[in-house]
């Protein structure tokens, strides 16, 4: 993760960080609802975040940026 702050880390340590940052720190994939209101919703934010991490990993750039220029050309349409 220091590395990856200071934009010294290699493929290798990039794909480990984003994984344990998903995984581990997230907690994206894990059981989320506990015995207490307040680990429940803490751990549901944690989730969530990792939920939306993934989510722009897997963003098609190209049909986002086609859309971005569509509406763009045609502003009064949207």
């Amino acid at each position: 993760m220091q590395a990856l702050a200071r934009g010294e880390a290699n493929s290798d340590q990039q794909q480990r960080a984003l994984k344990w940052l998903i995984e581990q720190a997230a907690g994206t994939y894990e059981f989320q609802f506990y015995p207490s209101d307040r680990d429940t919703s803490f751990a549901l934010g944690r989730g969530f975040v990792g939920q939306q991490i993934v989510k722009l990993l897997k963003l098609n750039l190209s049909s986002l940026r086609r859309q971005y220029v569509e509406t763009a050309s045609h502003p009064s349409e949207s």
